[in-house]
This record gives C-alpha cells, sequence and structure tokens, in this order.
C-alpha cells in the first residue's frame, strides 16, 4: 500500500473510530516535538516520529483518571460515557512492545478492570521499517519497504480491515495475515 492510500485509510477509519497518532508539536522547548492526540480530517501525522514527550500508552494508562467519588462517605459510581472505539496509529515497535507489557501486567495475576475497560475497544496499528516480535500483539502493522508498505493482519478486526477496504484491493499479494 502506498503511504498516500495509508493517508486516505485514516481519512476513511475517522468516520467509525477515534484515531490517536503521533504529530509534530514543532514544540522545541520540550524533550520531544512529537506527540500522540486525536486526528481529526485535515491533520498530518508524522508516520516516522522519534521519542514523544508522553507514550501513546497515556491513552490506556492515564496519569489521572477519576476512578470513584464520594458523596456525604458514601462511594458513588462514576459509569464512563460509551466511548467510540479507537484507533492508536502510526505506533512505533518500542510503543507496541510497551503497550504489551501493560497488557500482561494488568491481567495477571488479577486482572486490572480499568485498564481492561480502557483497552477493550483500542486497536493498535503500528509503523516500523521491521516487523514485529512473534509474540507481540497488534491489530495492523505497516512495515515499509521502499516507497510503500507490507501490510500484515494480526488480528481478526485487522483482517475485516483490509478485506472490507478497497485501498488494499490493488495488491492483495502484499497483503501477510498472520492469523491461523
Amino acid at each position: 500500500i502506498s503511504e498516500n492510500s495509508l493517508r486516505r485509510l485514516v481519512e476513511g477509519l475517522i468516520k467509525k473510530y477515534d484515531i490517536y497518532g503521533p504529530v509534530n508539536t514543532h514544540d522545541e522547548a520540550i524533550f520531544s516535538k512529537y506527540n500522540f492526540r486525536k486526528i481529526e480530517p485535515n491533520d498530518k501525522m508524522e508516520l516516522h516520529y522519534g521519542v514523544t514527550a508522553v507514550p501513546p500508552a497515556k491513552y490506556l494508562f492515564p496519569a489521572r483518571e477519576e476512578v470513584v467519588c464520594f458523596k456525604n462517605n458514601k462511594a458513588i459510581s462514576t459509569k464512563k460515557e460509551e466511548q467510540k472505539p479507537r484507533i492508536l496509529f502510526g505506533l512505533n515497535l518500542a510503543d507496541l512492545e510497551s503497550i504489551n507489557k501493560l497488557d500482561k501486567e494488568f491481567s495477571s495475576p488479577i486482572q486490572d478492570e480499568i485498564y481492561a475497560k480502557n483497552r477493550e475497544n483500542t486497536y493498535l496499528f503500528s509503523i516500523d521499517h521491521f516487523n514485529p516480535e512473534p509474540e507481540i500483539s497488534y491489530d495492523l502493522h505497516f512495515k515499509k519497504t521502499g516507497d510503500r508498505y507490507e501490510v500484515t493482519a494480526g488480528s481478526h478486526m485487522g483482517r475485516e480491515i483490509i478485506s472490507g477496504n478497497h485501498l488494499f484491493k490493488e495488491k492483495k499479494a502484499e497483503i501477510i495475515t498472520t492469523l491461523e
């Protein structure tokens, strides 16, 4: 798939998902000028970014989150509104691996319900010059090969995106699925 098709893919997915990706903040005063944020239709993502000021894992394990409220010394449920499914798009392999480590740590020996709820409808789309290690989970991986991307589906959701999108019809031979 070409870089232009990759950008068109994001434009199409914005209709169904909240997309979070790396953007250049042009802020030289902080440690990194790249940051993950919600992508709007005309935003330009930086598909090959350096270190981000705050890792994209912040959407799964935020530094601050309301868990419970109290009124008159009694706990009140803080039911979150239904969240639109989201995609963390353009993760580099280091960020993808860190999210996989969080998945492992927060799932055993006792599952963290708040983390599980944040992770439930979050899909991982990574981009790099290399493939992820076999034990790393993801939904779609785009491997940079020259001026194109080789696409690998790592989940059923990734397969659905590929099979249901005309952008992938042009060169089906380049699409690899890792599911059995």
